[in-house]
């Protein structure tokens, strides 16, 4: 489906390239863990260096590219080996690459307009939660609400990128948006900050990007 998307987007005009997940992340599980641990629950730990993704991406696809398009679920380990992220590892892909890019956010693309404040499936009168903190957000995912998966949320959280949950069939003015808790928030040492829980991360490139 990636080099399918490529191929559209270049006969619509659109710079577009492709790049392999496992290029930009990395896994830190250690190599003697537990085969199921290493290749199908693999951990990467999210980070913030827009200079070194970008370095990455023009070596792999050159300047030039206006969209870049790569896998969900799936990173590399020390020895390059393509490994799984587990349950939840497409939307996890997301934030960990956002928050990597240092985007300005994320956008996660669902059959639904967002987080509302019951299931709509069984209560008719639920609201949509059009504002939510990361940290409510993340109470709720873990407490059952299947937009999203908990893992998802924490890197974006980490690295100041706010989140838009928005529906596919239907991309108008209705979503749900996660902000980013000034708690949570850090600036990596190799962006001239420390990596302390209450940084302000500096302004981030521009850019587009698809997952």
């Amino acid at each position: 489906s990636t080099v399918m998307a490529v191929s559209i987007m270049k006969q619509a005009g659109i710079k577009a390239a492709l790049m392999a997940a496992g290029d930009l992340l990395i896994t830190d599980t250690p190599l003697n863990a537990l085969d199921e641990d290493k290749y199908l629950e693999a951990n990467v730990f999210p980070r913030r260096d827009p200079e070194y993704a970008q370095q990455i991406i023009d070596d792999k696809v050159g300047p030039g590219c206006e969209v870049l398009i790569t896998q969900g679920f799936t990173a590399r380990n020390a020895k390059n080996e393509i490994c799984l992220l587990g349950r939840g590892g497409s939307d996890t892909s997301g934030a960990l690459l956002a928050a990597l890019l240092g985007a300005h956010h994320l956008e996660i693309w669902t059959d639904v307009y967002g987080m509302f404040t019951g299931d709509p499936r069984i209560m008719p009168h639920v609201r949509l939660i059009q504002r939510i903190s990361s940290r409510e957000a993340q109470e709720l995912a873990t407490s059952g609400a299947k937009v999203l998966h908990p893992r998802c949320i924490v890197p974006c959280a980490m690295n100041g990128v706010p989140i838009e949950i928005r529906n596919t069939m239907d991309p108008g003015p209705e979503y749900t948006l996660i902000t980013v808790d000034d708690y949570c928030k850090r600036v990596p040492a190799s962006e001239g900050g420390s990596e302390k829980a209450n940084g302000t991360p500096q302004a981030p490139r521009q850019g587009n990007f698809a997952n």
